[in-house]
């Protein structure tokens, strides 16, 4: 435990990862596994994370660590959470007003895997074989 807060910058909000990261996310390792340093703050801080289940920040700084901005939601939550807050970019001039009615095609195009945006592209393509027969 030492080790983990040894890491950590604690600002007047956020506390920020200063050891090593991935794409922005603080990593630590513990019994010679890799861990996310927020999904390990979160489980030492509120309990465990059910599998499939994202760790997301509500300050949508990558390094932080503080469990009081981590909150547990679905591949879709984050989605919505990022592209709700303009994290996700949209390309070619799409009207964003019309793709906030999740899921739809689009956004399984533009990157989204939950179950829903599957089920619409499973069901495109069988639409698409159809025509072919």
């Amino acid at each position: 435990m030492n080790r983990f807060f040894d890491k950590i910058d604690m600002t007047d909000s956020c506390w920020l990862w200063k050891g090593a990261l991935s794409q922005g996310y603080g990593i630590f390792k513990i019994d010679k596994k890799t861990i996310s340093a927020h999904r390990f703050s979160y489980q030492i801080h509120k309990g465990e994370i059910p599998e499939g289940v994202f760790v997301c920040h509500s300050c949508d700084i990558r390094n932080c660590v503080n469990p009081n901005h981590l909150f547990l939601g679905s591949p879709k939550d984050n989605w919505q959470d990022g592209f709700d807050k303009g994290r996700i970019k949209l390309l070619g001039g799409i009207d964003t007003s019309k793709l906030k009615k999740h899921p739809s095609k689009g956004a399984y195009n533009r990157g989204c895997r939950c179950n829903e945006c599957k089920a619409i592209q499973n069901m495109m393509v069988k639409r698409y074989r159809c025509r072919l027969k």
